[in-house]
């Protein structure tokens, strides 16, 4: 029942073609085929299917945010929050791509399923913590400057 796009054997499957715990309400196809290599999931960065926007979204985000660092410590090298910015612009950045990862090897496995996810959290716990330091930071009186 699996529906063939594109070229070179790109297969995509539809929702009642796969594993429940895959499917995502109002998503009725575009599921990449399970059980495949990781390389088959690496390549499907380059084709389009029910995950790409998702994917792309976390990765470009990850790239704006890492100019914007380096933009940033050019032009304020010497400037005291600047260790601050990059905390929180770490932590996002490990946030995004942890959810890329999530998004992009999800469906190959139950196991990678769960294992992708986790790390997911991770990554969204991992910015709360970056982003709870800077908040520590700037909550509390500054008794002496650096």
């Amino acid at each position: 029942m699996s529906k063939k796009l594109g070229v070179s054997n790109w297969m995509l499957l539809r929702s009642v073609d796969v594993l429940d715990i895959y499917v995502e309400p109002y998503i009725k196809s575009g599921f990449r085929l399970p059980n495949q290599p990781y390389s088959y999931y690496i390549r499907s960065l380059f084709r389009l299917h029910n995950e790409t926007t998702s994917i792309w979204i976390h990765l470009i985000g990850a790239l704006i945010l890492l100019i914007q660092v380096h933009q940033h410590f050019v032009y304020l090298a010497n400037n005291f929050y600047s260790i601050y910015v990059f905390y929180n612009c770490f932590g996002a950045c490990v946030m995004l791509l942890c959810s890329t990862q999530a998004h992009l090897f999800h469906s190959r496995t139950l196991a990678d399923h769960l294992r992708s996810f986790y790390l997911d959290y991770f990554g969204i716990n991992f910015y709360g913590f970056t982003s709870g330091i800077i908040l520590y930071k700037f909550s509390h009186k500054q008794t002496n400057s650096v």
